[in-house]
């Protein structure tokens, strides 16, 4: 006998996506792992489609009180203004970077690379980038901490930033800004309290 399937296929996918976010979490992983999640570009795509216009009325409506879970995906898909409770939302889902992916390739035949999540010391150790997040919808890398708790906004928060050819230069200039810094401190404060 066949498992209980739901009967809608976007209730199956949406759940497919969220255990599978539940199993990387990164706060339930050891301090040195990063949730990596697998999605194919057709779940995200059809996950998307069905939120697209619900997610929109709700943001014109000003009804938005909690980020629909496939929102979560890209970070160019949450509200404009962030309420406490959506930020909290989705600061507890944590980031999600999409590893195994052919990303797009621009004008000048540049992409995103997934090499991008981690950053290799003057001592030779390799450091994750938890904080960066690529969006589908706009082939953009954002900064997950400074979108959600930068004071100031700036370019890796706001509509994020698809250089590719200058990317490695401005993630290590990014790290080292005052804004990033205290983006990531109340980050990981609104998990100790």
């Amino acid at each position: 006998m066949a498992p209980d399937l739901p009967d809608d296929p976007l209730t199956a996918i949406t759940s497919r996506l969220l255990d599978k976010l539940k199993q990387n979490h990164p706060l339930f992983l050891e301090e040195s792992a990063i949730a990596e999640v697998n999605i194919s570009s057709k779940d995200l795509a059809e996950i998307d489609s069905k939120y697209s216009e619900e997610l929109s009325s709700e943001e014109e409506n000003g009804e938005l009180e909690c980020a629909p879970k496939s929102s979560l995906t890209d970070p160019a898909k949450w509200p404009t203004i962030l309420t406490d409770k959506v930020r909290l939302f989705i600061a507890e889902q944590g980031p999600v970077q999409i590893k195994s992916f052919k990303f797009p390739r621009d004008e000048k035949n540049r992409s995103f690379s997934a090499n991008h999540y981690s950053r290799l010391l003057n001592n030779g150790e390799m450091m994750e980038r938890r904080w960066l997040v690529y969006s589908l919808l706009q082939d953009t890398v954002y900064c997950f901490s400074c979108k959600l708790f930068a004071p100031i906004p700036i370019a890796l928060a706001t509509g994020g930033f698809n250089d590719w050819k200058h990317l490695a230069e401005r993630l290590k200039e990014h790290e080292n800004l005052q804004n990033h810094r205290e983006g990531m401190i109340k980050w990981t404060k609104t998990f100790e309290e």
